[in-house]
């Protein structure tokens, strides 16, 4: 018990101090890659109102298409794995991987380089319209679920 009650504080003061990073907070002025108008107003108010928001056309279709057959790829070139343990225990039977955005292929994925830019303008947008402090990642999680 004294072991465990001296390691609990300091996990928990080295885990807050991740979380705080400074690097990861989606400052709206530091975003260069674009404009920040991607969530229309009732987007935004579903996910402040509810948890969720709604975005018609988020994407456009060739970007689907070009999306949807890059993860074929990624699925044919064996790179999406099976969680074992969760297959096992009947839970799930997708195939994952993680993905950074610093790892994509520019010639090879240009509809996952273009979703994976749109997805980290997310926060960086929520901080600017609702003067949040959410915090930004450049990595993914890809899945294939069966038919």
């Amino acid at each position: 018990r004294y072991v465990v009650k001296q390691i609990n504080p300091e996990n928990s003061e080295a885990f807050a101090a991740n979380s705080h990073d400074a690097g990861l907070l989606a400052t709206p002025q530091g975003y260069t890659i674009g404009d920040l108008e991607s969530l229309d107003v009732d987007c935004v108010k579903g996910l402040m109102e509810q948890g969720y928001g709604i975005q018609e056309n988020f994407l456009k279709d060739d970007l689907v298409k070009d999306v949807y057959r890059e993860l074929e790829m990624i699925d044919f070139e064996g790179k999406l794995s099976i969680v074992q343990q969760q297959k096992m225990a009947g839970i799930r039977s997708d195939k994952i991987c993680w993905v950074n955005y610093e790892g994509l292929d520019r010639e090879k994925q240009p509809g996952l380089l273009e979703l994976f830019k749109k997805m980290i303008s997310i926060p960086f947008e929520l901080n600017k319209k609702c003067s949040l402090y959410l915090q930004a990642s450049g990595s993914f999680q890809l899945a294939s679920y069966p038919k």
